[in-house]
């Protein structure tokens, strides 16, 4: 998996609200796979991708964490 640590406003993970703190499960129906992520991370990916992505958010009655899965579309920035 791959963390997400900083979002740049009007970037394609921008747009589809991909936050800091995203964690990255797999791409395009694959996890781990290390080819696909240097792809992604060094902005090679063509045409869109698709992202299994998950966020931990706090329950505002209970307090406890809550992980949120989204699968996420992202259309290249090329």
């Amino acid at each position: 998996s791959l963390r997400i640590d900083q979002v740049v406003p009007n970037s394609p993970a921008g747009r589809a609200g991909m936050q800091p703190g995203d964690m990255i499960l797999g791409i395009n129906g694959y996890s781990h796979n290390k080819e696909l992520m240097e792809k992604f991370i060094k902005g090679k990916m063509k045409d869109t991708v698709l992202l299994l992505t998950e966020r931990v958010l706090e329950d505002r009655r209970s307090g406890q964490k809550v992980r949120e899965r989204y699968l996420v579309s992202l259309k290249s920035a090329k």
